[in-house]
């Protein structure tokens, strides 16, 4: 079972324990490729129901993922040479911070990245621009690089002044990210790796 399992299985388990319904995977990947944080999504379920359906998820996760998430291949080595090069690296989540850190130590993504700006650390989230320009702030940064699977990581790059770069391997389509307004979508990390290398001027 992989990460995005572990995450399908997560909702169907806090829907069935709380709300005594079956979730199709195809509603869990509908509501995954918003982009919207967890809350929201238990929210679209049954609103009055979403404290006991974020609490029952979390609880779930942290159980099912333990030892599973993976670095992209070839991803550390890019963030790596980006921050070496002197670049701050941030990343921006819709996730809880204790996941975001969790994963991050998990996949040795700890040690590259300078910020994380997770949900709670913003009132506002994705698409909006505020949690992109947390990030900017806490770098000392005025622009950059936006690079996400998502549209809502494409439009909240974008609104925040930053060139916003698609990825392919993740759980938006390609389709999607262009329509959200990505420069361009990346299928490979070489690609990416070229992408960000011509904007960064490295």
């Amino acid at each position: 079972m992989d990460l995005r399992a572990v995450y399908v299985r997560a909702h169907q388990m806090a829907a069935e324990e709380v709300l005594n319904i079956e979730l199709e995977e195809a509603r869990v990947l509908e509501l995954m490729e918003t982009g919207m944080p967890i809350r929201a999504h238990m929210a679209l379920l049954d609103e009055p129901s979403t404290d006991r359906l974020v609490e029952v998820f979390v609880e779930r996760y942290r159980q099912e993922r333990e030892d599973l998430a993976r670095p992209f291949p070839g991803m550390l080595a890019l963030v790596g040479y980006v921050r070496d090069a002197g670049v701050g690296v941030a990343v921006v989540t819709s996730k809880l911070r204790a996941d975001a850190l969790a994963e991050l130590a998990t996949t040795g993504f700890g040690d590259l990245v300078d910020v994380v700006v997770a949900f709670e650390d913003t009132q506002v989230h994705k698409p909006d621009p505020a949690p992109q320009l947390a990030a900017l702030r806490a770098v000392g940064a005025s622009g950059g690089v936006g690079v996400g699977d998502l549209p809502t990581d494409i439009r909240s790059a974008r609104a925040a002044g930053l060139r916003a770069v698609g990825v392919s391997w993740g759980y938006g389509s390609a389709a999607s990210l262009l329509e959200a307004g990505a420069a361009s979508v990346c299928d490979t990390v070489a690609q990416l790796e070229s992408e960000v290398r011509e904007q960064l001027k490295l």
